[in-house]
């Protein structure tokens, strides 16, 4: 059974689960996690143990794809939460605050966003209020997934979040209060 994701197959064989990266794109997709390789020739799916050096073992052919693990629990569509900017740091009203709600499954990888929400900064008095929806179909309950937020003046980022807020799935809420950090400012060199 096999549950195929951006860059990414879980795999479970002989009760062992094993989350292959792609190694190769195309019509030769391959994802292998050192130990095992799930690849395509044609229309026909190949899995192979490579776990001895130089001695690639075919362990199944003619694999079938399947797209999704049986249902599991429903996530919630939309996070909610409030942003607390750094204190001291001074932006101007059309400051824009940038909210994504991204997959972290591959924590190696970079995390695709799968929903955002966009406001200008304006004057806040106090924390800003923030709602993100995202399509429940996108959602895996066996994936952790967080909030990351960046406030941007000029093109240039100025604040973020430096630690993780998870939410939505394995038990964590869909309500999340967050605080940002300053990015310090680079300074051209003459």
């Amino acid at each position: 059974m096999t549950l195929l994701e951006t860059n990414a197959v879980r795999l479970t064989y002989m009760g062992q689960v094993h989350n292959l990266k792609q190694i190769e794109a195309g019509p030769e997709a391959k994802y292998s996690d050192g130990w095992m390789v799930w690849a395509l020739t044609g229309d026909v799916w190949t899995l192979r143990d490579v776990s001895v050096k130089d001695q690639p073992k075919d362990v199944a052919q003619h694999c079938v794809l399947q797209t999704s693990f049986p249902p599991a629990e429903t996530a919630q569509s939309t996070i909610t939460g409030s942003i607390r900017l750094p204190k001291g740091l001074a932006l101007p009203p059309t400051a824009e605050v940038v909210v994504e709600l991204r997959d972290v499954f591959l924590g190696d990888a970079p995390s695709p966003a799968l929903a955002e929400s966009k406001m200008s900064l304006g004057k806040p008095e106090g924390p800003i209020p923030f709602s993100v929806s995202v399509d429940p179909s996108k959602i895996d309950a066996k994936h952790p997934y967080a909030v990351e937020v960046r406030v941007l003046a000029g093109g240039r980022l100025r604040a973020t979040n430096d630690k993780q807020y998870l939410v939505l799935t394995q038990g964590n809420p869909n309500q999340v209060d967050i605080v940002l950090v300053k990015v310090p400012r680079t300074v051209a060199k003459p």
